[in-house]
């Protein structure tokens, strides 16, 4: 079965299949960001970020036609972009994230993984490294071309009913040149009783 809702331009996404909410994302009908609140998903120093068609700098997407670009201004800071959100989650369950990363051999250190806990406005509520009860969070990957990050599972804590997805875009201090990063194929395993959040739906 297969739920989608519209609510103030948000697309909610859930997927039943047994009893886990699965949701495949590959940013291929035009979205770019989830939204609980205006400014919720973006952090640090990031430039520009856009739903990218097509290919640039020697590479095209993962999977199909599309894929999530952004950029690093050069400035201090690490630049963060919330691309899902888990709603309506309950202590002790457990939310599975990857997706693929892809940047230039100059990154820096490439991309990471990362997620934060989050209020129900979208509002940074803590770090979510502290969850993390399998896979590597400090796996970089990207520079030699796409690459996945680990299937990362973060087991929800007392108090926390939302997280946030954060992919981060490391750039070398020493470029002053925005830098792009490059994003596809994001896949999460929530529970049933759990909601998506992703910024627009997938073709079916």
């Amino acid at each position: 079965m297969k739920k989608v809702i519209y609510s103030l331009g948000i697309c909610f996404l859930s997927i039943s299949l047994n009893a886990q909410n699965l949701a495949d994302y590959g940013w291929e009908n035009g979205g770019s960001l989830p939204e609980l609140s205006a400014g919720s998903q973006i952090f640090g120093p990031v430039g520009t970020y856009e739903n990218f068609s097509g290919s640039e700098n020697g590479l095209s997407p993962f999977e199909g036609s599309s894929m999530l670009k952004f950029t690093d201004t050069g400035a201090s800071g690490t630049s963060t972009l919330v691309v899902a959100f888990i709603t309506g989650l309950n202590e002790g369950e457990t939310v599975t994230v990857s997706f693929q990363g892809n940047a230039p051999a100059t990154a820096g250190n490439g991309i990471r993984q990362w997620a934060s806990w989050r209020n129900a406005d979208g509002s940074y509520s803590g770090s979510g490294s502290s969850a993390v009860t399998s896979g590597d969070l400090s796996k970089y990957v990207g520079l030699s071309g796409w690459e996945s990050t680990d299937q990362i599972t973060y087991t929800v804590p007392a108090g926390q009913t939302v997280l946030g997805i954060e992919a981060r875009g490391y750039q070398s201090s020493s470029d002053v040149t925005p830098v792009p990063f490059y994003i596809d194929a994001l896949s999460i395993s929530a529970p049933t009783t759990a909601t998506i959040v992703t910024a627009v739906p997938e073709p079916s």
